[in-house]
C-alpha cells in the first residue's frame, strides 16, 4: 500500500440497549493510526436506516479510502463474522417486536451482493492470532446488512 492510502474504518454508535458498542470503540480507536503505511480514518455511524448510508457515503467522497471496513456487533455471537454477502433485505420490527416488516434496502438492486474480498482467508488469519473468527454468509436483515446493499 503506498504511504499516502487512506482506509476507513467504520463502527456503530450503541443501539438496542446497550450502553457501548465495541465497534464503535475500535472505530474511533483506530483514527488518525497508521499501519502498515496506510492512514486510518475511524467513523462512528449512526445505528439509523438512511442515515449510517448517507454518514459513510459522505466520508468516501470526504477522504477517498482505498478500501472500506465496517465493524458491527452481533449480540451473543462468540466469534467475528468476515460477512461475505449482502442481502436486498432490510427488517423493521413495529408493535414492540411482536410483528415485523421486510423492504428491500435498494428497491431496484439485486437480490443480493458478494464481495471479492477474501473473506474466508481474512477469517483465517484472524484465527492465527487466536481470536474465534469465521467467514459468514449473512449479514442479518439489520442496519451491518443495510450498510453493506446501501453503500
Amino acid at each position: 500500500m503506498n504511504p499516502s492510502a487512506t482506509v476507513l474504518v467504520t463502527g456503530f454508535e450503541p443501539f438496542n440497549g446497550y450502553n457501548v458498542n465495541p465497534a464503535q470503540l475500535i472505530a474511533e480507536s483506530l483514527n488518525g493510526q497508521t499501519i502498515n503505511n496506510a492512514s486510518i480514518v475511524g467513523l462512528s455511524v449512526p445505528v439509523e436506516w438512511n442515515e449510517s448510508i448517507s454518514v459513510v457515503t459522505q466520508a468516501v467522497e470526504d477522504v477517498k479510502p482505498v478500501a472500506v471496513l465496517s465493524i458491527g456487533l452481533a449480540p451473543n455471537t462468540r466469534f467475528i463474522r468476515v460477512e461475505k454477502i449482502g442481502l436486498n433485505l432490510r427488517c423493521m420490527s413495529s408493535d414492540n417486536g411482536k410483528r415485523y416488516v421486510f423492504s428491500k434496502v435498494e428497491p431496484d438492486g439485486p437480490s443480493l451482493l458478494v464481495t471479492d474480498i477474501p473473506t474466508h482467508y481474512i477469517a483465517k488469519e484472524i484465527r492465527k492470532s487466536g481470536i474465534p473468527a469465521r467467514q459468514s454468509f449473512f449479514a442479518g436483515t439489520y442496519i451491518c446488512n443495510n450498510l453493506f446493499m446501501g453503500f
